[in-house]
């Protein structure tokens, strides 16, 4: 299916190096940041969006054919992507050769990397829709600056430039073949800023280079040092700026000196995941009806006024009744279902409703009542039903339900709806605790809000949940029809496929797959255990914090720091604390809502369990036996929870 098609590129790597009519500026990114003289790191998680910004940054995209008018002001500030490959830049060490020799080798070769980006830049100037004039004296160049390093590397940009490529494969030649080493004659990296400055003085521009290394984090530790090195010293007319994962920067020391790459003085930071959250309901639901408008053009009336791929459309994408028009269409084609709608479905659907009254009657039987199931399950209040299948388990007598129950029906104050807010706080959670016995005919997770909160700011998660929805949707749709809605099932399932896709994928990183996938398998039992509780008197928790982080030692930091850097996790502060005397952490570590249909648990953050280091410790690197005997200490509280609360109703009898 066209649609299908369209939304299957999660990748930017699927685009090629020109960006242009695919991206979608982010609502929140000031793209004009990345022009600051002073070096950038960019981090974010997998699918966060970084390699796509940085090839929307660079010339391929920024005077892209596809970009209908190129201002001359585009000049100003010239992007050049590169993305490290790790295999290859792995090479550039032992194997007979010092340190030091490689260090000059990989100088070499980011120059070389470089100069071919600025010739490859101004060519693709001259084809782009800029200014005649400007393309007129580029064609007329001739660059002279580069020949007292080599003599090849003279004439027009068309002779330098094939110059420069056969120079970098010499190079790759050689790196693969150290023999060869000693035949390089390395270019300084005053080869770059005389290049560019005469290219500046024949064109009488003033442009200045931005030089944007992806996935800095898989360069060894002395690249890593060299890289740091170029963006402590940058200054006009390069400025250098790295991308990496969260906690992906481990190497702060400069090559060749005694500094330090200090973070208020050498460069700024920009988190991705922080800032794609602000506003990620309106971006995503563009980016999704943008996709779906070219397969299903009854939709490209959405953006006749707004041009999604510039930076100066963002207000206008901002303003309250655009942004409500795109929610609108986007609930409209993922529609969700509301808490009447789940409530009804506990009725609807057999297998629930037995659950349902099963719940009730065995909590009922723990109690010296005549009250029954029927006193507690109403057609008319399907909501308040669900919530008494939590409530009977607690320390709460049936009797005292029952008459917040009539009071509620008879519009009299009451705890269903008071202060206490029994539905609001215990609906979900009585619903997930009822529906787990068979999750495939729940709609719990479809919804464009609950996709957009799911993927949690992260694109790559959002565009799938879309594609294995259309995927899924591709017998039921028709385009031709006026509007596009897809089934709420669908959805939903859609939701529990594409979760259960990225847990396997957590076996492909390397080299620490295995370990990935446990931790989240073991984060996954642990809040399925608290979401299974027959009391829900702390529902929904599913993130916890470290009641003693005075006892973090550096292994479990750094067991954290990897969860979150690979996604398993993510790491925000906390806001809500509880008093117990002890010292509590001021972080929270949240289990990636992505993975939270895979388990059927929630994926709002809403509670939370605090952890002892100790605790932590086994939960991250404690034996399958361990583990359990972890879990057995929670189920053993449970159930003791279950039997006093029940004990204790019946001494106040």
């Amino acid at each position: 299916m066209e649609i299908e098609k369209a939304l299957s590129n999660i990748r930017s790597e699927h685009f090629g190096l020109d960006v242009w009519n695919e991206f979608v500026v982010p609502l929140n990114i000031q793209m004009s940041d990345f022009h600051n003289l002073l070096p950038t790191k960019l981090e974010g998680s997998r699918g966060s969006g970084k390699t796509m910004i940085l090839r929307y940054l660079s010339h391929n995209s920024q005077f892209s054919l596809n970009r209908k008018d190129v201002p001359l002001s585009a000049l100003d500030n010239i992007g050049i992507y590169f993305k490290a490959d790790t295999q290859f830049f792995r090479m550039f060490q032992k194997r007979g050769i010092d340190e030091l020799e490689w260090i000059n080798v990989f100088n070499h070769y980011i120059n070389l990397v470089i100069l071919n980006e600025i010739a490859a830049a101004l060519s693709n100037i001259v084809k782009s829709n800029i200014d005649n004039v400007i393309k007129e004296k580029i064609k007329k160049l001739e660059i002279s600056c580069l020949q007292i390093y080599q003599h090849e590397l003279t004439g027009s940009i068309s002779q330098i430039s094939n110059a420069l490529k056969i120079q970098k494969k010499i190079c790759e030649k050689s790196v693969i073949n150290p023999k060869f080493l000693n035949d390089l004659v390395a270019l300084p990296n005053a080869s770059v800023i005389d290049f560019i400055s005469e290219i500046n003085e024949l064109l009488d521009i003033n442009s200045h280079f931005h030089f944007y290394l992806d996935e800095y984090e898989n360069l060894l530790d002395y690249q890593q040092k060299v890289i740091n090195s170029r963006m402590k010293h940058s200054e006009p007319p390069i400025c250098y700026n790295i991308a990496i994962k969260v906690n992906g920067a481990q190497i702060i020391d400069v090559d060749g000196s005694q500094e330090k790459i200090d973070l208020q003085h050498d460069f700024t930071t920009i988190n991705l995941d922080k800032e794609m959250l602000k506003n990620f309901d309106i971006f995503a639901t563009e980016l999704l009806i943008s996709r779906v408008s070219k397969a299903y053009k009854e939709l490209n009336f959405v953006f006749n006024n707004v041009d999604l791929h510039s930076e100066s459309e963002i207000n206008s994408r901002k303003d309250e009744a655009y942004a409500n028009q795109i929610l609108e269409i986007g609930r409209s084609i993922l529609p969700n279902s509301s808490h009447d709608d789940l409530a009804n479905e506990i009725f609807d659907i057999p297998l629930y409703r037995n659950r349902l009254h099963r719940e009730v009657e065995k909590a009922l039987t723990h109690h010296n009542t005549k009250l029954t199931a029927d006193n507690f399950i109403d057609e008319n209040y399907k909501k308040h039903s669900i919530v008494c299948s939590s409530l009977l388990y607690r320390r709460i007598s049936p009797t005292a339900i029952y008459e917040q129950l009539q009071a509620s029906k008879q519009e009299l104050p009451n705890d269903f709806d008071g202060s206490k807010e029994w539905l609001k706080n215990n609906f979900i959670g009585s619903y997930l605790k009822l529906a787990k016995i068979h999750k495939h005919k729940s709609t719990f997770y479809s919804g464009l809000d609950s996709f957009t909160k799911i993927a949690n700011g992260n694109i790559r998660y959002f565009l799938e949940l879309c594609r294995s929805t259309f995927a899924n949707a591709s017998y039921h749709l028709n385009t031709d029809q006026k509007f596009i809605s897809i089934d709420k099932n669908i959805q939903h399932n859609a939701a529990i496929e594409t979760s259960e896709l990225f847990f396997k994928e957590l076996s492909s990183i390397k080299p620490d797959g295995s370990f990935f996938k446990n931790l989240c398998t073991r984060f996954g039992e642990l809040f399925s255990l608290f979401h299974d509780r027959q009391s829900q008197s702390e529902p929904e928790i599913t993130h916890f914090n470290i009641s003693d982080p005075i006892n973090i030692d550096e292994e479990l930091k750094k067991h954290l720091d990897d969860a979150v850097k690979w996604g398993v996790l993510y790491q925000t502060k906390s806001t809500k604390e509880k008093s117990n005397g002890n010292f509590s952490s001021n972080d929270d570590y949240v289990l990636s809502p992505i993975f939270a249909p895979h388990f059927f648990i929630s994926y709002r953050k809403i509670r939370k369990v605090s952890l002892t280091t100790n605790q932590v410790q086994r939960l991250l690197t404690g034996t399958k036996e361990d583990f359990d005997a972890f879990l057995d200490e929670f189920k053993i509280r449970f159930t003791s929870e279950n039997k006093n609360n029940l004990i204790q109703e019946e001494l106040f009898k």
